[in-house]
């Protein structure tokens, strides 16, 4: 006899996201809620609107205007961070450091004193125009 497996269980649906669902056309406040439904439920965005009888395309849709507007996924989600500069300390390496090169899938060990034309003959021969 097959073994019946039942699907996940949904999330309890409140009133305001039932109410959601069901509406024809959805106000932003509709898609947040929505939205941040499925980010708290998890799993795939396809596996959220057939467990919920919503178009993916809708939520698609949503999703992607929410983000471009910067309201992302969450209500009241932090806003992404401006990447931040780091200070850097340079210091002079000892003389007998050596210099790691990666060419393709090559990788070329350069020690102190080496000679340059013939380094340059080698990233030239690995690759083509790696530089």
């Amino acid at each position: 006899m097959p073994r019946v497996v039942s699907p996940p269980t949904p999330l309890a649906l409140s009133p305001q996201l039932a109410a959601a669902l069901r509406r024809r056309r959805w106000r932003r406040s509709d898609a947040l809620a929505v939205l941040s439904a499925y980010q708290t439920e998890g799993g795939t965005l396809a596996d959220f609107a057939r467990r919920y009888q919503v178009d993916l395309h809708r939520l698609s849709r949503w999703r992607s205007r929410l983000d471009r507007t910067g309201q992302g996924v969450v209500a009241g989600a932090a806003a992404p961070t401006a990447p931040r500069l780091l200070p850097l300390q340079v210091t002079t390496a000892p003389a007998a450091a050596g210099l790691d090169v990666h060419v393709a899938s090559a990788r070329v060990v350069v020690r102190a004193g080496f000679d340059p034309e013939l380094l340059r003959a080698v990233v030239r021969a690995l690759g083509p125009d790696p530089c």
